[in-house]
């Protein structure tokens, strides 16, 4: 395998040069070295008095909405007393894809974004941050995890490895709220210091606020190059559309049409929409994946998350590679996404438990990971523990590492990672957050007409198909699976053809 090629956007940092990425672009600090694929963007960071003080890989957006340009100069002394914590703030107040080296005489630090989307994973023995496991493997020669590996049994089942978990024993996954020393390799959790919920302004406010930032990053974005933006049924995407009303002759919006009925759903909504709002739109011709084409996905990926969106990759090859790819991944922390109906702040929760409720493989390692993050948690309130969890482990070691995988867009970023995004989410009422209010009263702020249409409920032929599932749910208490099985590939032939 051509490994220069296959790793598109992104990176390498260690203290010695990789003869195999020789064909990158690479530059040195001190004594480390990055090596970065010509795809990932690069910007410089330097010091107020002009000297080096590390790199900024990927896009970042600023508070005003503006792209960071190729050298960002910080507005203070980066080898005074407090410099770290002043670098920490600016990088708070960023949204976008990207990850962060801040190299000074004082701190050696590696940051990740909000999310975790520009994903990292670090080994010790080799003293390297790399972008995938496969890259670290570049410099030097380590054994694999089996029993850990055979437990979640990646890639021939889907799935993730959570809790900085990889198929490595000697790799870890940086966490986003993290950031790793890497004068001690230790790494040290920098977000939430405090408390998440804010009674004190009311959610109209908060809205209000969000709807800025989103709607700032898209403009921002399309004003460095033309974007793409998913459209399905539900709320996240209806969200960016609605955020990006002011840049829309910069867009063209597409659905993938996967073959379940979720996504056949997502078309639909997708084809009225557009043709309701006039919208530069196309529905994705499904294609099958060939074997090698997801051998490849998995490998730049690290073999460390397999799903539905792996299979896409013959289907991403329809994105326009001149186009940035904007992504409504992040929108689910303003729902309590992972809350359920019996979950209350007072509730404890087991590393037994939290590995169960995510179906993770319930071995020794795992759970002895599960408690060691729930115990190292700013917070006793079962709620916002979720809600980290989702950040952290869902957004972290899910979606970053996957984002890795396509390879026929421009850069591919989220709209709503942005640390103050949220801070902004989290300090929503909880019962509002529950009753999924913040994307309802955020369109109704921005596109309201866009309400016209429901989230995520079948209509036609997509809604008698809904009920013909649910009706085989009951028909296999009563006639067996096997029969059961007949009816639905019959159904399914009758759908597919309409």
């Amino acid at each position: 395998m051509n490994l220069p090629a296959d790793m598109v956007g992104q990176f390498l940092l260690g203290k010695t040069e990789v003869p195999a990425l020789a064909s990158w672009s690479k530059q040195q600090i001190g004594r480390w070295i990055l090596h970065w694929h010509p795809r990932l963007p690069i910007t410089q960071i330097r010091s107020q008095d002009g000297s080096d003080a590390g790199w900024l890989m990927g896009i970042a957006v600023d508070p005003e909405g503006q792209v960071l340009p190729a050298v960002w100069q910080l507005g203070f002394n980066c080898n005074e007393a407090d410099a770290a914590g002043r670098f920490e703030s600016a990088l708070h107040g960023l949204s976008g894809r990207f990850a962060a080296v801040f190299l000074t005489s004082r701190n050696e630090r590696f940051y990740l974004d909000a999310s975790g989307s520009l994903a990292a994973v670090y080994c010790e023995q080799h003293q390297v941050v790399a972008s995938s496991c496969n890259l670290v493997l570049q410099a030097g020669e380590l054994q694999q995890n089996s029993g850990l590996v055979q437990a979640f049994g990646l890639p021939q089942r889907d799935g993730y490895f959570p809790f900085e978990l990889t198929p490595w024993s000697a790799i870890n996954r940086l966490l986003p709220n993290h950031y790793l020393n890497l004068g001690n390799w230790v790494r040290k959790r920098h977000w939430p210091s405090g408390q998440l919920l804010d009674p004190s302004r009311p959610p109209h406010e908060i809205i209000r606020d969000i709807a800025g930032l989103v709607e700032g990053f898209i403009s921002g974005v399309t004003r460095l190059g033309a974007a793409q933006i998913p459209l399905t049924a539900g709320y996240d995407t209806r969200v960016l559309l609605a955020c990006s009303r002011p840049s829309l002759s910069s867009i063209h919006f597409f659905t993938s049409p996967i073959p379940d009925v979720n996504a056949r759903m997502d078309c639909a909504y997708g084809r009225r929409i557009a043709k309701q709002f006039g919208l530069d739109y196309s529905v994705l011709t499904w294609k099958d994946a060939p074997e090698a084409e997801i051998e490849s996905w998995i490998y730049r990926t690290g073999t460390c998350v397999v799903d539905r969106i792996t299979r896409c990759t013959r289907t991403d090859q329809q994105l326009d590679p001149t186009r940035f790819t904007l992504l409504g991944v992040g929108g689910e922390v303003g729902r309590g996404y992972f809350w359920l109906p019996d979950d209350v702040p007072s509730r404890p929760l087991s590393g037994n438990e939290l590995v169960q409720r995510f179906n993770f493989p319930p071995v020794e390692a795992v759970i002895h990971a599960a408690s060691n993050w729930l115990d190292q948690l700013p917070t006793s309130d079962l709620l916002e523990k979720l809600d980290l969890f989702y950040i952290e482990q869902r957004l972290g070691c899910w979606a970053g590492p996957a984002m890795y995988g396509p390879l026929y867009d421009r850069f591919l970023m989220y709209p709503f990672n942005s640390r103050r995004t949220y801070e902004l989410m989290l300090s929503l009422p909880q019962d509002y957050r529950r009753e999924e209010r913040m994307p309802v009263d955020l369109i109704k702020l921005r596109w309201p007409e866009l309400l016209e249409f429901p989230f995520n409920e079948p209509f036609g032929w997509l809604k008698f198909e809904a009920q013909a599932r649910r009706s085989l749910t009951s028909m296999r208490i009563q006639i067996g699976n096997a029969g059961a099985r007949r009816i639905k590939s019959i159904l399914l032939r009758t759908f597919k053809s309409r």
